[in-house]
């Protein structure tokens, strides 16, 4: 352009200005057009790896610590829903848009942290909720990265390992013992063992509704199984089981008693799992395994 202008020329050379009509309101500047975002289907469970940034697995957190870590994670993925106003996220905190508890109080998410390499070092979380994770849910768990944990010299990362229908777990061959032992197989089984502690939700007593086959027939039925035929108090489940933190934070309600019990469950006719019961179930104990695995 400089140099045909020092040429003493108006246009470029061989050019010609031409001159069109159009409509007087042809060129008119229209609203902007939201962009349509496909909708993102409810899945029933979302499945985290966890990772350190050393790459170790020593690094990261015990077994024993399955509740403490559940609740951490569970605190930053609330955090990041009030970052957009008032929660109203219903299967991740069990409570209506008035606060009060959901009426089935089971229904909503299960966040349970498990080993499933089993090297009893916490590598994955689990979610899961007969609600179904709603595209808010997933999105708060997606943005929940990082997360700290006791005894944990530094950062816990966190990334998606699958999302979808629970049974969509089985297609993880890598861990497909551990899903199978969590999940039973597809027809069921009849015996189940203690995977983390059973904490009794009320006062053990040694009559009535309230003895220990009596809460874990009643967690049972609320959760929609049948009763067990029997329930065996496994002393060596329990005897390993006495470092796991069996309460919640002191926030929060604590149980009539701090001891967890390992048990072997025995059913007429088989059921599917997971199965958990009893206190502190939202955030990992109570889970049950298959025996034989």
């Amino acid at each position: 352009t400089s140099w045909w202008k020092k040429q003493g020329w108006s246009y470029p050379p061989g050019s010609q200005r031409v001159l069109y009509w159009r409509p007087s309101r042809s060129l008119q500047v229209g609203g902007h057009l939201p962009l349509r975002r496909k909708s993102q289907p409810a899945v029933s469970m979302m499945l985290l790896e966890l990772t350190s940034p050393s790459g170790s697995s020593s690094t990261l957190p015990s077994l024993t610590r399955a509740v403490p870590l559940a609740e951490h994670f569970h605190k930053a993925v609330i955090s990041r829903l009030a970052r957009k106003g008032p929660v109203d996220c219903p299967e991740l905190t069990g409570r209506d848009p008035f606060g009060k508890p959901l009426a089935q109080n089971h229904r909503h998410a299960h966040t349970l942290a498990l080993d499933l390499d089993g090297d009893a070092r916490i590598d994955h979380i689990l979610i899961f909720t007969e609600m179904g994770l709603s595209a808010l849910a997933q999105n708060a768990i997606r943005d929940a990265k990082k997360i700290w944990s006791k005894g944990v010299s530094e950062p816990i990362q966190l990334a998606v390992a699958a999302s979808g229908e629970l049974e969509a777990l089985r297609n993880l061959r890598k861990f497909s013992q551990a899903i199978e032992s969590l999940l039973g197989p597809a027809e069921g089984a009849t015996t189940w063992k203690s995977l983390t502690p059973f904490v009794l939700p009320r006062h053990c007593k040694t009559k009535g509704k309230n003895t220990l086959i009596g809460q874990i027939n009643a967690e049972l039925t609320s959760r929609g199984f049948p009763a067990a035929r029997n329930v065996e108090l496994h002393a060596e489940l329990s005897r390993g089981f006495r470092h796991y933190t069996t309460s919640r934070r002191p926030s929060y309600p604590q149980p009539p008693s701090h001891q967890g019990y390992g048990l072997v469950l025995t059913f007429d006719s088989p059921v599917r799992g997971p199965i958990i019961l009893g206190y502190g179930a939202h955030f990992g104990l109570g889970v049950f395994s298959l025996l034989n695995l």
